[in-house]
Formats: C-alpha cells, structure tokens, sequence
C-alpha cells in the first residue's frame, strides 16, 4: 500500500491508495460479519479496483469501484478483526462509505467488501491512521457535494439556502437568506451559518468569498462560537454607506465588544473576491483582510479566552431587507492549505444532501412540498394514501437546487404521505424519510 498526500492536506485528509489483491468469492466461514458469497449461476463475483481511503481526525470516505452493481460494505476495526461495518444502501458501481466514530490519531484495520448477485469479494486488509485533531480544518468546497460529516448548516430562519457549484471556474459553497426574512448577525441568533467542530488552540484561517455589499445589515464572514448565543464574529459588513471589516462578540444576545475598520468607501459589486485572515493566538482574535490573498490591510482585534466548539462562514442580512448571498471559494486553516486548490473533480459517488423538506396544504384537494438540496438534482415525489406510498411518483425532469411539485385531486380531511426523491447528474440517490400530511376539511 502507498501513502499520498490528498492534495496537501484535502480538508485535512489523508488519501491512502492501496493495490488491491484480486478480488475472491468468499464462503459465510470468512472471517468478519458473515457476508454471504457463493457461487450463484457460474458467473465470477465482482471485482474490486480503485480502492483509495480519504482519513480525517474523526471520520473516514473508503472509495473503490466494481464491474458489476454491488452492495459496498466496509469492515474496519483496531484489529484486523475488524468488529464495525458500514454499508452502501443500494447496488452500485461506484462505492463511498462514511466510517464514523474514529478516534484522532488512532490506527485502523480496513477491507472493502462488494456484495453481487453472484457471490461476494474482499480486498485485503488494509489500515490507515486517523488525523490529529486540529482547531480549523481546510476545504476547498471542490467535491460537487457538502462534506457532510465535517459541515452542518444551522439555519435557525429555517429559509437559508446551501447550493455547491462551479460559478467561478472554481468549486465552492453559496449560502443565502431569502428576502424579508430576519437573519441579523449581532445580537441575535438568525444568521446562517456554515459549521464544523472546533477545538481550542492557535491557529489562523484564511478564507476567500464573492459577495456583493451594498444594503445596510448585508454581512459575510466567519463565526468562532461557543454556543449559539456566545460567539465572535469577523465579518464584511455594509453599513452607512460603506463596506466595513467587524469583529464582534456577542454573548446572551448582547454585543461585548466591537472593532471595525474601513475596506471600500461605498458599495462591493462582488466581481472580485475578498479575503479574510483570522488569527488566535491565546486571548488574542485578530483579523485582517485582502482583496488578492497576498497584501493584508490593517485589521480589527478582539481579546477574549472564548473557546470555539464550532467555527466556519456565515450570511447574514436585515429583516425586510432583500437577502443576501455569498460564494465561499475555501476556508483553511493557513498551516495546512489544500495545494492545488480545486484539484481534478475525482468521481462523483455521493448522493445529494436534502437539507430541508416543506410541505403546504393548500386546500381540501390539493398539497405542496418542496424540498432543497445542494447540488443540482432532478427527481420525484413517491406518494399514497399509505405508507407504501402506492401512487405513481411525480417526476421532476429540470436539475436544479429546488423542486416544487403538487398534489392534486386529493380527498379532504385525509391522511397522505409523501417522500422526496433527488437524484444527481452522476445517478446517485438521496431518497428522503416519509412524512405524513392531513387535507383540510371542506
């Protein structure tokens, strides 16, 4: 087995290449969780190439492929006896699964298992170490989809909106507060915000957006929180006519402190990006920002022994205003930069992220849902009368980030059920939990 560094650092993983023995069909007396394999009608169980394994501090991605479509389960352990698994819920030919749970630092025994309809194949056992943990870990946003197991969108509105695209010739995540709705930074808990665990100690982050800045309560930045009412926030902000650079921290809904200094006299058209640096060092926040990466203007600074359990970047815009957006192209820790940025697109095994799902009764006949995903989809509604959801689904043929689809001709004052199906450009499927819903009354 080889060692290669994923990119320098890919959001701090470690990608593991292994040379796979050729694939075997293996008996129910194989060694792990008994996965079955016999010879079924003659025809050679699949064959396992392309094997690779993404390690970060506290979770890991096996990668491999097959010739045939196969269920991919992951057998690992700190033995080579293994004692986990994880699984793929579908057949498929290219494989991705999420190991959970792991302990920073720590090594691992692993083997790839495909199970096909004629019979079952295991790699060899391999192992791979875990990553230290680490206060920021990087990501270039470049994978088409969110890193899920690094990232969780909290969205207290319940209206923002996460959408991973290509926009700029360059991977990144656009995060958006619809009009009208309140998502203030300071003295609130409404903004968006775009996290991953944190752990104490010094470091400094480096993170490049395109925004446009030109409506009083329009910010983008970076958050370092505590908990969600005990934060400190380095941030873009327009007001009085002029794009500012704020640090704030806020504690129970009251500001603390603040410290700000003048980017750009007047309005930011978002055509070129603009760079934030985040230094901790103690009790020392100090930020500073750039409109190249490279020449850092004076900045703001705060001093305060806050420990972050969570950090990473935020939108944020005034109630009643028009909303706003931002495109974060990366955020990384500065020691530990993904070098090249946005490397070869690897192959897409990842099912879409539904991170929301609406459903509005309209009428006595009539339901509508809605659901959100973060890459573009096509799709369907399963519905019934039961939980069978027995009626023939609602295609959705247009690939975009939201799909609405009525429910007509319905009986009033009846239970229904719906399920929301999104499916990528690369036919890999998120297939959401079934949810009830009442008609109303006539």
């Amino acid at each position: 087995m080889t060692v290669s560094n994923f990119g320098a650092k890919r959001a701090h993983f470690v990608l593991l290449s292994a040379v796979l023995l050729t694939a075997t069909a293996c008996n129910r007396g194989d060694r792990g969780f008994g996965f079955g394999g016999g010879a079924g009608d003659g025809v050679d169980p699949p064959i396992i190439t392309g094997s690779d394994l993404e390690a970060a501090p506290n979770f890991a991605f096996a990668n491999w492929e097959t010739n045939v479509a196969s269920v991919g389960c992951v057998e690992w352990g700190p033995t080579p006896e293994y004692g986990q698994e994880a699984c793929e819920p579908v057949e498929r030919f290219q494989h991705r699964v999420l190991l959970s749970g792991l302990q920073p630092g720590e090594t691992y025994h692993y083997r790839v298992v495909s199970i096909g309809p004629n019979g079952t194949s295991f790699s060899e056992d391999m192992t791979f170490t875990a990553l230290d943990a680490m206060p920021v870990l990087s990501d270039d946003f470049h994978f088409g989809n969110l890193l899920r197991p690094l990232w969780d969108l909290r969205d207290p509105g319940g209206q923002g909106q996460l959408q991973m695209t290509n926009e700029q010739g360059d991977g990144g995540v656009r995060l958006i507060t619809p009009a009208g709705a309140d998502y203030t930074i300071d003295g609130s808990e409404a903004a968006l915000f775009l996290r991953q665990p944190s752990l104490p100690g010094n470091f400094t982050s480096v993170t490049k957006v395109f925004t446009t800045l030109d409506a009083d309560g329009e910010s983008t930045g970076v958050v370092f929180e505590y908990d969600e009412r005990n934060r400190l926030r380095f941030g873009f902000d327009f007001s009085n006519g002029n794009v500012e650079l704020v640090g704030a921290l806020t504690k129970i809904d009251d500001t603390l402190d603040v410290d700000s200094t003048t980017v750009v006299f007047g309005a930011w058209d978002g055509v070129d990006p603009l760079f934030l640096r985040v230094n901790h060092t103690d009790d020392i926040w100090f930020a500073d920002w750039s409109f190249d990466g490279s020449a850092w203007m004076p900045g703001v600074e705060i001093q305060h022994p806050l420990p972050p359990f969570f950090a990473g970047p935020y939108v944020a815009s005034a109630e009643g205003s028009n909303g706003h957006s931002a495109l974060f192209d990366y955020h990384f820790d500065d020691q530990f930069r993904i070098v090249p940025e946005d490397e070869t697109i690897r192959t897409d095994r990842t099912a879409p992220f539904v991170y929301r799902m609406d459903t509005d009764v309209l009428s006595g006949t009539e339901v509508s849902v809605t659901w959100f995903a973060d890459e573009l989809t096509t799709g369907g509604l399963d519905w019934g009368l039961t939980e069978e959801l027995e009626e023939e689904r609602r295609i959705v043929e247009e690939s975009a980030f939201q799909h609405t689809v009525l429910i007509d001709a319905l009986l009033p004052s009846t239970d229904y059920f719906v399920r929301e199906v999104a499916e990528d450009a690369a036919g890999n499927q998120s297939i959401g939990d079934t949810v009830g819903v009442i008609t109303e009354s006539e």
